[in-house]
């Protein structure tokens, strides 16, 4: 794919990219009684020994297992769809395979795994004193778990396994993880296993980028209360959600779902002014012979959601400060804007995009962290 141009300063300034797994599942309603079996082996590369103990899962799906004392492994009633299967354990380099699955199949994996090599800028990682940590933990926990009703009761179990590498000038935080890392999120009744791919965040500016690979479980309810708060909770969390934006957008349904789209400059767009479009505007192609339509545009959108009156056109106070307002309590309701890495983007009927890296997001979407997380399906 080529890229389009987009004012790259504007970006690093102003976007969040949450990015979730490369490839999404892909949820095919017409072909939902289809299911697929994964089975195989994970050795070491080296000594071809089997290696127990190892993480196997469809990220952001709740289905996954570990290898056993042979290394066997086997993944049973996949759904069809396009999914990411991660293979991880500490130690090793980790493995993400891109499955296709438009029909059942029973489909092998032999896998060899690579030892880990310990580098040099690894070691300045986990070279930090106990309240540096600390402090780092802090920061990492505001920006990666998010600010949210939800994010107050959504904790890290596990967040001794974390690295972190501050940059010179101390704006930028990269953490790491060799390890899964285990979430609670009692607000929405989920468990975490989640690999942390990569991790870059300007503290300073609450701007970056990170890429996970998440797997769902269910936490046991005390009651029935439980259950209908999460419940709630979860579509909650879908509605006005890029997914949900995305779906509506497939099935021109966008009006009757409260979304409003506008083109323009980001500055306009900013400022809660704009051209109005409709999504035929947009060039949603289908893609024959795949489940995926194209999406594509020119610059910036800004995507409103809900019930508002007329436009409003703020007055012009800087792009910064604007671009904090999308969304706000002050905003006529929530704002986000989305521009195109890619030429395109390409999104199935469920609102999952292929590929995640198409698209960066700013505004009310970038403030949905991992607090905000659920399953594809």
């Amino acid at each position: 794919m080529s890229s389009c141009r987009v004012n790259r300063c504007l970006l690093n300034r102003l976007f969040v990219l949450l990015i979730a797994a490369p490839i999404l599942c892909t949820d095919l309603y017409s072909q939902r009684e289809q299911k697929t079996t994964i089975w195989g082996r994970v050795t070491d590369g080296e000594s071809g020994e089997p290696l127990e103990y190892v993480n196997i899962f469809l990220s952001y799906t709740a289905i996954g297992t570990s290898t056993d004392t042979n290394g066997k492994f086997m993944l049973t009633n996949v759904p069809a769809g396009i999914f990411d299967l991660v293979v991880s354990r500490m130690g090793y380099e980790r493995q993400v395979i891109s499955l296709r699955l438009l029909q059942p199949e029973s489909l092998y994996y032999d896998i060899k795994l690579k030892s880990q090599l310990l580098r040099e800028h690894e070691v300045e990682v986990i070279a930090e004193s106990p309240e540096d940590w600390k402090v780092n933990l802090e920061q990492f926990v505001k920006a990666f778990i998010g600010k949210t009703g939800n994010a107050k009761g959504c904790r890290i179990l596990n967040p001794e396994v974390l690295n972190f590498r501050v940059s010179e000038k101390a704006d930028t935080l990269v953490a790491s993880s060799d390890s899964i890392i285990r979430i609670e999120n009692p607000s929405l009744g989920y468990r975490l296993s989640l690999v942390l791919a990569s991790f870059v965040w300007n503290v300073e500016r609450d701007v970056g980028r990170y890429l996970i690979y998440p797997r769902f479980g269910e936490m046991q309810p005390t009651s029935r209360d439980d259950l209908n708060e999460w419940h709630e909770k979860r579509k909650q969390c879908y509605t006005g959600s890029l997914k949900h934006f995305l779906r509506s957008l497939y099935h021109g349904i966008t009006a009757e779902e409260m979304f409003r789209i506008y083109t323009g400059s980001l500055k306009k767009l900013a400022g809660g002014s704009g051209h109005r479009v409709n999504p035929e505007e947009l060039g949603l192609a289908k893609q024959e012979g795949t489940p995926f339509k194209m999406l594509r545009f020119p610059g910036y959108l800004r995507v409103d959601y809900g019930s508002r009156g007329p436009d409003v056109v703020r007055e012009e106070i800087g792009i910064d400060k604007q671009m904090r307002n999308i969304g706000s309590k002050d905003s006529p309701g929530p704002m986000s804007i989305i521009t195109l890495n890619e030429a395109y983007a390409l999104v199935d009927s469920s609102g999952n995009l292929l590929n995640p890296l198409s698209i960066e997001v700013a505004g009310e979407w970038a403030r949905r962290r991992v607090a905000e997380l659920v399953p594809l399906y």
